[in-house]
């Protein structure tokens, strides 16, 4: 009967483990797409302004939505 529960226990631990290293991967990959976009609209908004002044106001507008997203 105790050799059965350490063998329970070690199986739920692996488990345990499994599942962590699966949702680390999934964060991950979710991180990458998300400074993947970022990225490319940081990209988009530089080529597209000349002037500085709008420029900044593009990139402040950015960030926020960015952070909102994050939160």
């Amino acid at each position: 009967m105790i050799e059965m529960t350490k063998k329970i226990r070690e199986g739920l631990e692996e488990s345990k483990k499994q599942m962590r290293e699966r949702c680390i991967i999934v964060l991950r990959e979710q991180k990458r797409k998300l400074i993947g976009a970022f990225l490319g609209e940081l990209e988009k908004r530089i080529s597209k302004y000349k002037h500085i002044n709008t420029l900044n106001d593009s990139l402040i507008d950015l960030h926020r939505k960015y952070k909102k997203l994050i939160e």
